[in-house]
Order: C-alpha cells, then sequence, then structure tokens
C-alpha cells in the first residue's frame, strides 16, 4: 500500500508563481525561440560548464558544457513533460535554447501532430464550411487531393496540366496557365516542388528563403535566362 508523505511540495499559490515564471520563459524569456502557436509551452533553460574532476572545469582542451532545456506542455493543462539534455555540444554554440530547446520542440511538436485528443473531429463534409487556400501547380495532383477531399471545383481548362488556383465561395476553380518554352516560367503562387521541378528544367539554379508558397521570383516571367543562371525565390506561409 502506498503512503502518501506529503501531498504537495508547496502551495497552491507558489505552484501559480512557479507555473507563471516558467511560461514566462517562452513567452518572454531565453526561450522564446521555442514559442508555438498551436499550443503553450512552460520550461526552463539550462547552460552549465562540466566538471572534470581534480582537473577543474577546464583541460586542456578548454571547457566543455551541457545544455538542457525541462518542459511541459500544454502550459494551460499539463499532460507532456521531457527533459533534453545534451553534454559537450559541438560548433561553440552551448547555451540550452539554442541546443536542447530545439530538439524539445521537435519533440513537442510532433507529440501533439499525432495525439487526436487535440484535434476537432471531422465526421463528414457537411463540417467543411470553408475553402481551403491552395496552391497553384500541376493540375493532375490537385484534382486528386480535391476528389479525395471532396472539395468542389471547375476545371476551365481542361487540355492543361499546369494551372492557377483561384477560390469561389462554392468551389475551387482551375484556370489556365501559359508556359512558354525558353522563358523563365511563372512559379508565383506554387509550392516549392513544383517551382523547382519548372525552373531547372529551364536549366535554371534555385535559391530559396523561407517556406510556403511562392511569393517573388528575382527573374521576372517571361525572360530570357541562360542555362546556370541563378534564380531566387521568396518563400511565404501566409
Amino acid at each position: 500500500r502506498t503512503e502518501v508523505i506529503n501531498p504537495s511540495i508547496c502551495s497552491k499559490r507558489t505552484l501559480a508563481k512557479v507555473r507563471e515564471a516558467l511560461e514566462g520563459v517562452v513567452e518572454n524569456g531565453t526561450a522564446r525561440n521555442l514559442r508555438n502557436a498551436s499550443f503553450r509551452v512552460a520550461g526552463k533553460t539550462g547552460t552549465a560548464q562540466i566538471a572534470r574532476g581534480s582537473t577543474g572545469y577546464r583541460n586542456e582542451k578548454g571547457v566543455s558544457h551541457q545544455a538542457s532545456f525541462v518542459g511541459y506542455f500544454p502550459a494551460d493543462k499539463p499532460k507532456f513533460s521531457c527533459i533534453v539534455v545534451v553534454n559537450s555540444p559541438s560548433r561553440s554554440i552551448y547555451y540550452g535554447n539554442l541546443v536542447a530547446g530545439p530538439i524539445f520542440k521537435e519533440i513537442a511538436d510532433k507529440v501533439y501532430a499525432t495525439n487526436p485528443d487535440w484535434f476537432p473531429m471531422v465526421n463528414s463534409k457537411a463540417d467543411l464550411l470553408e475553402l481551403p487556400e491552395s496552391k497553384s501547380g500541376f493540375k493532375p495532383e490537385l484534382e486528386r487531393v480535391f476528389s479525395d477531399l471532396g472539395i468542389p471545383y471547375t476545371d476551365t481548362a481542361p487540355t492543361k496540366i499546369w494551372t492557377n488556383t483561384k477560390r469561389s465561395e462554392n468551389e475551387v476553380e482551375l484556370e489556365n496557365r501559359t508556359m512558354i518554352a525558353n522563358l523563365v516560367p511563372d512559379v508565383i503562387g506554387m509550392g516549392l516542388k513544383d517551382a523547382i521541378y519548372l525552373l531547372e528544367n529551364n536549366g535554371l539554379k534555385v535559391l530559396v528563403k523561407g517556406r510556403g508558397t511562392v511569393r517573388s521570383q528575382s527573374i521576372i516571367p517571361g525572360a530570357r535566362a541562360k542555362k546556370g543562371d541563378r534564380i531566387t525565390l521568396e518563400m511565404s506561409m501566409s
């Protein structure tokens, strides 16, 4: 039989202050890089030097560090806790928020993404209250996704394989996207996979900044470019 000697290590008032402080570390403190738009995280970073016995903290190789982050999530209704400790991180970067913190964040994001309890259940197509945004690109793949998800769409350019998407109130319209051989294609509004496919097939070397959807390209569509020219794509999630 388990005997509870002390049901709480501190008063509720003290616990509330500790939780507020740990949430503040992520929201406004040393672990701001771990903030998450989907759920709140609370925790504490740690950076320490590693003792080397009788030689102290320094030896012929210099000083070694230990980086750590311990936390829990969701901060408002804690369900999971985790501690990450990294001994002697390389590349002269050893702070807890920069070394252990991103590992914690990756674990937390994975747990969140694979936990169905945190997502509302979609029971039928009637739950689709608003048509989602969709990227322009390779039409056969777009049509397959729309069909699988039950999203209504109209194809106004049935003979073309590259398309622009336009969302209306009740459906997604697939419009013609003109591609002219030997000219720089217009990839604005596309995802990275389709954009790289088109540009590299035209002999261009692609540099990418950001992630999401292509919002701008450094060489204007329709321009002539030599094989091997570099083109930079600016991506955005919004």
